[in-house]
C-alpha cells in the first residue's frame, strides 16, 4: 500500500536523518522519488490527523 510505504519512508528519513539517496537505497528507490514522497508527506502530515496519529504511533514503538 502506497500510503504505508510513504509513511515508512518519512519515518526512516525523519528519525535516521539520512540523505535522500541513502533512504532511497533502503527502499529500492531513486533519490528523486524519495524527494517527491517527502515533499508530499510534509504537506499531508499537516493536513491529515490520521496520518499524524499513525506516524506518532510508529515513532513511539521505535523509541521503546
Amino acid at each position: 500500500m502506497k500510503n504505508a510505504r510513504d509513511l515508512r519512508v518519512y519515518l526512516v528519513w525523519k528519525t535516521c536523518r539520512l540523505p535522500n539517496e541513502e533512504t532511497g537505497r533502503l527502499f529500492g528507490m531513486r533519490y528523486s522519488a524519495i524527494s517527491h514522497i517527502l515533499s508530499s508527506m510534509r504537506i499531508r502530515m499537516q493536513m491529515e490527523t490520521d496520518l499524524q496519529a499513525g506516524y506518532c504511533h510508529i515513532y513511539l514503538l521505535c523509541k521503546m
